[in-house]
């Protein structure tokens, strides 16, 4: 199915696009998981993300689809 192949491409990303943060993830290591998307994509997906990075919390790391 397409959600397990989203799980083993990106081991902590979700199905509707969302990444979630690990301990140690930086915006710089949570890019290199997903191509094509880089830095300056996850600050403008996410707001620019003011709070910094929480594990357990979820980042958007692509563009809905549809």
């Amino acid at each position: 199915s397409a959600t397990e192949r989203t799980a083993q491409a990106a081991p902590h990303s979700d199905a509707s696009g969302y990444h979630v943060v690990q301990p140690g993830d930086t915006l710089w290591s949570i890019a290199q998981r997903y191509p094509g998307v880089s830095v300056d994509d996850l600050r403008r997906m996410n707001d620019g993300l003011p709070n910094g990075l929480k594990p357990g919390s979820r980042i958007r790391v692509s563009a809905p689809k549809g």
